[in-house]
């Protein structure tokens, strides 16, 4: 009897992923390099990238997938080399690769990787390649910590200034209240100092200007309040003010009366007139059949309408 050959006669002797080996009177299945199984039944892909001991076919830095019947090995982004054996990282900052676009920043190669280092305050972006100003003032945790502090930033850096009323300390980490009464900014006043500011007391006659910060004299005489009587004169001085009466009017200021001439001593009527007050002031009127001429009551040579003129002769009288 000849020998019959089950791989040529058996299309289906063994399972797919595997081969046939005819031996006398048998045959045997053995699942391919990358299966497992019995090779008739079935042969299974072998999962070479998780072994059963936990290592890894690829070499360092490399990472391992499997595919049907093998697997393959690539290397990490920025390694080179045989991946199978050993990846080598790439120094991404040698020879003439422009990385850093900017001129002040500075390459540091890292493993698998590389960073551009722009001067202190100031760091890089990628997308447009250049260094760019840090606003420290924005950022978390805040610089500028102390009550009454701001920050301003400047370019590559920031500084910590103090709010108005406030002076920054020699370790520039705190502010100090200022006392400005030193300067003596209250003129005519007393200084109060505040936390960050100050109040000013003034005296009577001054009133503080908010705008100037400092006590400013009160013009009494041109104040909406009357101080000083109608008839008297307002005179301003620095931190009061002086009544007095008009002429023909007597008293403090405050309260002024007119003067009645008339009564007085110091009035001067011409003679054939009579004295007529009037409000600070007083007027001579001449008697009837006498009108002034240069400061004289003279006899009338003409009547007013109403008047006749009688003359009288030698033992002759009229009758009134």
């Amino acid at each position: 009897c000849a020998d019959r050959d089950e791989c040529q006669s058996l299309p289906n002797a063994c399972t797919s992923n595997a081969a046939c080996s005819n031996t006398v009177g048998s045959y045997y299945c053995r699942c391919n390099i990358g299966y497992r199984g019995d090779g008739r039944i079935k042969c299974d892909d072998v999962d070479e990238c998780h072994p059963p001991d936990g290592g890894s076919p690829c070499g360092e830095f490399a990472d391992c997938v499997n595919v049907d019947g093998g697997y393959e090995c690539s290397c990490w982004a920025g390694y080179t080399g045989n991946s199978r054996a050993s990846c080598k990282d790439i120094d991404e900052c040698s020879g003439s690769n422009d990385v850093c676009k900017d001129s002040n920043a500075r390459c540091i190669n890292t493993p698998g990787s590389y960073k551009c280092e722009c001067p202190s305050g100031m760091s890089y972006n990628h997308g447009t390649g250049t260094c760019e100003d840090i606003d420290e003032c924005r950022s978390s945790p805040a610089v500028c910590t102390a009550d009454h502090m701001t920050c301003s930033n400047t370019q590559g850096s920031f500084e910590c200034n103090c709010k108005k009323g406030f002076s920054l300390s020699a370790d520039k980490k705190s502010c100090r209240d200022v006392d400005e009464c030193i300067d003596d900014p209250c003129q005519g006043g007393i200084c109060i100092n505040t936390i960050g500011s100050f109040n000013c007391s003034c005296i009577k006659g001054y009133e503080f200007d908010t705008g100037l910060k400092q006590c400013e004299d009160i013009d009494e005489c041109h104040s909406r309040k009357r101080y000083c009587h109608d008839n008297a004169k307002c005179t301003n001085s620095i931190g009061s003010f002086e009544c007095k009466c008009r002429e023909g009017f007597d008293g403090n200021g405050i309260f002024c009366a007119d003067i009645d001439e008339c009564f007085s001593e110091d009035f001067e009527c011409p003679a054939n007139s009579v004295c007529a007050n009037t409000q600070g002031a007083y007027k001579c009127h001449c008697w009837k059949g006498y009108e002034m001429k240069n400061g004289e009551c003279m006899k009338a040579t003409t009547l007013k309408e109403g008047f006749s003129l009688c003359k009288c002769f030698t033992e002759t009288h009229i009758a009134p």
